[in-house]
């Protein structure tokens, strides 16, 4: 199995510098992803942002996902892009279903991606993710 961009050294990298942020990997129709939990995923992003050797500075599209009846049942996809390589890396920000009328949360990335702003709205819309900030 191919391990674009060399998916678990990132995994890896990323886990050092932010303790356990990265829970898992995957490898999914040509589409590398990092999964991380809902309360990492701005670090995580931050860092691939921002980081010498990574530099995926365009965030070309946010989405969510409802894996009912799986566990977890929610997530959040951010696909970034570092353009001088042109390569891609899927951010996936897993959540819970936390019931009893209650919505799921993750932090906003608005403040790192400006473009954020509008998938962010709609993926509230359509999935009832709230994100914070």
């Amino acid at each position: 199995m191919p391990d674009a961009p060399g998916l678990e050294l990132i995994a890896h990298e990323v886990n050092t510098r932010h303790d356990g942020a990265v829970l898992g990997t995957s490898f999914d129709r040509s589409q590398a992803a990092l999964i991380v939990g809902p309360d990492s995923v701005h670090d995580v992003l931050a860092y691939l942002k921002e980081a010498p050797g990574h530099e995926y500075h365009f965030l070309a599209s946010v989405h969510g996902a409802d894996y009912l009846p799986a566990t977890p049942r929610f997530a959040v996809h951010y696909e970034l892009l570092n353009m001088a390589r042109v390569e891609r890396l899927r951010v996936k920000a897993v959540l819970e279903d936390p019931g009893a009328g209650a919505l799921p949360e993750v932090d906003s990335v608005v403040d790192l991606f400006p473009g954020a702003d509008f998938p962010e709205r709609e993926v509230y819309d359509f999935f009832g993710i709230v994100f914070r900030g």
